[in-house]
């Protein structure tokens, strides 16, 4: 990774000096302060039981452990919890029932070894780079324990809403794509326009704001005991970010959910699961890719209810510490023709959206005539790519060994 470029310019190239341009680049995002205007968001009027950690679900989850991991800032590795499952679970249950009862964490649990991954564009940008944490084992163990509570209760009272499919059972990528351009096709057959804005939100999984995020769960019904946990799980966190095995200073976590952990995923999606609950449109969303989208008639005037949309949605994520990147932001349109229908500008801000004839969507290339020619291109220029690299890093040309070793590469 690397190099990367510091406040004054200059590309710097030792990982100890990187290390701490990543630190004060990712803790840039946070937000220490409550929102003054919080939107209206979800309420239930159920709650949730209190909840028993379960001796055999604890058993089950250790020995179910990805042994191959790396350990926690604690140094436990989880090829021990996993292969030494018999032993220590029960102690391991007597601390997460004490925890849980206290709502306090050891120390150990709420400091993150943070590695980052480049996601695009210049590397020299520390910003580019997604910060992945490193946390405790054992508390992922606890993790794992509340989170099934907790996915239960939502799923079991309805409070997840169907148009969002991360993070969730029988609800993958394939999934939402076929059901969402499956419903794009219907309108394009029709005879419609479907109009599709694909949102980006900035650092999204970082400014998750601990204050409504709270709120959001005291209104779903929460019990105290969990709510408290979860306050504890949250607030007081630190983080050092780690190139090539030399550590950063550490700092303070002020907003966000981990990533990397279990159970920041699920509290995202309840952050965001009432953000387009008042849309006219229609939406789906995987975590915090959202998809907006109306199917239309050739006159251009229904569309007005697409930006319509687009506004209150900009306005409710705002207000809950979420902000759109209008730069990222971008528009499709299937079905019609130019010369018979024009193209609708849509603007968030003073910006207006880009528009694109393609756009990566989950992985697949999405074309605005969906014939997905651009994606299969795409992999098969990959494949070449691998597949001419295996041929030069190996002398063996024997068909059944070629396709093994393909296979392992790609997975």
């Amino acid at each position: 990774m690397g190099p990367l470029r510091s406040h004054a310019g200059e590309l710097v190239t030792d990982e100890s000096g990187m290390g701490e341009i990543f630190v004060q680049a990712f803790s840039s995002v946070f937000v220490r302060e409550i929102p003054s205007e919080v939107f209206p968001f979800q309420t239930f009027d159920g709650y949730m039981e209190d909840v028993m950690l379960e001796y055999g679900s604890l058993k089950e989850i250790l020995k179910n452990l990805d042994a191959s991991t790396s350990a926690g800032m604690d140094g436990v590795h989880p090829s021990i919890l996993k292969h030494c499952a018999d032993t220590v679970a029960v102690p391991l249950l007597l601390i997460f029932q004490k925890s849980l009862s206290s709502s306090e964490l050891p120390s150990a649990w709420k400091m993150s070894r943070v590695v980052p991954i480049f996601k695009s564009g210049v590397k020299s940008n520390p910003l580019n780079y997604r910060p992945v944490s490193l946390t405790s084992n054992c508390c992922k163990v606890m993790e794992r324990l509340l989170a099934a509570h907790i996915l239960d209760y939502l799923e079991s009272n309805d409070l997840l809403s169907n148009s969002q499919f991360g993070f969730r059972k029988h609800r993958g990528t394939e999934d939402q794509l076929l059901l969402t351009y499956c419903d794009v096709v219907e309108g394009v057959d029709s005879g419609a326009v479907v109009d599709m804005i694909f949102l980006d939100f900035s650092k999204a999984f970082d400014v998750v704001s601990h204050g409504v995020l709270l709120g959001k769960l005291r209104a779903l019904g929460f019990c105290r005991q969990v709510l408290a946990w979860i306050e504890g799980f949250l607030c007081g966190r630190s983080m050092l970010v780690s190139v090539g095995g030399t550590d950063s200073s550490s700092v303070d976590v002020l907003s966000g959910v981990p990533q990397g952990s279990v159970l920041g995923p699920l509290l995202f999606l309840i952050y965001v699961n009432s953000l387009a609950g008042n849309l006219d449109c229609r939406w789906t969303a995987f975590a915090d890719d959202f998809k907006l989208y109306g199917v239309f008639n050739r006159d251009d005037g229904s569309r007005i209810s697409l930006q319509s949309d687009l506004e209150n949605l900009a306005t409710t994520a705002s207000s809950w510490n979420l902000k759109l990147n209008a730069s990222k932001c971008v528009v499709m349109t299937f079905g019609g023709r130019s010369s018979d229908t024009p193209a609708r500008e849509y603007q968030l801000g003073e910006s207006v959206l880009r528009r694109v004839d393609n756009h990566t969507d989950l992985g697949v290339m999405i074309d605005s005539a969906l014939k997905f020619h651009d994606h299969i291109s795409c992999i098969v220029r990959k494949s070449s790519g691998l597949m001419n690299q295996l041929l030069r890093a190996t002398v063996c040309r024997d068909r059944d060994f070629m396709i093994t070793l393909y296979i392992c590469v790609s997975y």
